[in-house]
């Protein structure tokens, strides 16, 4: 993490009382415990954008923001360096630019307080900065007490997916949790061409094969606690799907791949269709050729 110098934070106020949201409350917290880890700084970001009739993002529409004036004084009451904005900038839109620009290598923001009635626990705001953020971004469940017991990376064995695992085993090492990653296998070359006991053959030499470069990439980095590896034959985002709800991880950390005709526009389809149905907190990367899709 020592390219980590800044971290972005979008917080979110309630009205009238003009306090932080459950949700913002522990982003707040949990980029405290980033920037503590990686002795990094804080910019805290928060808009008064409104719009009438623009429905949840309304509650951003106050003026002075005293939520956002508490959280920089628990900041400085950590020691840390901290600097704050007030934005008219739809929240979404300020976040990416900002990090486009280069004045923060990770985002961290929270997810909604509660879940909608089709059980989605991710704002619109939160998606729009998951799809189209090129840095790191860190989605808080606003139930996480901040001590990670358990912490879930899912890889293709691409590079941004060897990313989300260093990522990951960097979290897990600095809280004292368990390390799990998951992978989808998908089958070998010239498979079709085999049968019955060369076909077993080559699908137990790429499970072997897939365990072992995983093993490997956890055990060049930081991490010296209790890890696992699961493969799965199901599509990746069944198999992720699967073994998040068996572990019940604080935190799945992935990466995204952007699709279709527009650089950036959409994140890949594993990642889409897992954006507003996990339940622990969320940490999605995107490759680093990445295009912004802003205009800037």
């Amino acid at each position: 993490m020592g390219d980590l110098h800044t971290i972005l934070v979008g917080l979110q106020t309630t009205l009238p009382e003009g306090g932080l949201t459950l949700g913002s409350d522990r982003a707040l917290d949990q980029a405290i415990w980033v920037a503590e880890a990686a002795s990094a700084g804080l910019h805290l970001m928060h808009s008064n954008y409104s719009q009438e009739g623009c429905g949840g993002e309304s509650a951003l529409g106050v003026g002075d923001a005293p939520g956002l004036v508490d959280a920089v004084e628990r900041c400085r009451d950590r020691g840390l360096d901290v600097t704050s904005e007030v934005t008219p900038m739809r929240p979404w839109r300020a976040l990416i630019l900002a990090a486009a620009h280069g004045r923060g290598q990770m985002v961290v923001m929270g997810k909604r307080d509660s879940p909608t009635a089709e059980g989605r626990r991710l704002g619109s705001a939160a998606a729009k900065v998951l799809r189209k953020c090129p840095v790191p971004v860190w989605a808080v469940r606003p139930e996480h007490d901040q001590n990670h017991k358990l912490v879930l990376a899912a890889t293709d064995l691409s590079k941004v997916g060897d990313r989300a695992v260093d990522l990951a085993a960097w979290v897990a090492e600095h809280q004292g949790a368990r390390l799990h990653v998951v992978h989808a296998l998908a089958d070998p070359e010239g498979l079709s061409d085999l049968q019955g006991e060369a076909r077993e053959a080559a699908l137990e030499e790429q499970k072997v094969r897939a365990a072992a470069t995983v093993d490997k990439r956890i055990s060049e980095g930081p991490f010296d606690g209790e890890s696992a590896v699961h493969l799965s034959r199901r599509e990746p985002y069944l198999a992720i799907r699967e073994v998040g709800e068996h572990l019940h991880p604080d935190l799945l950390v992935m990466g995204s791949l952007s699709t279709g005709a527009e650089p950036g526009f959409l994140v890949g389809s594993t990642a889409e269709r897992l954006l507003g149905r996990t339940n622990c907190s969320l940490l999605m990367m995107k490759p680093l050729d990445f295009v912004c899709p802003l205009v800037i």
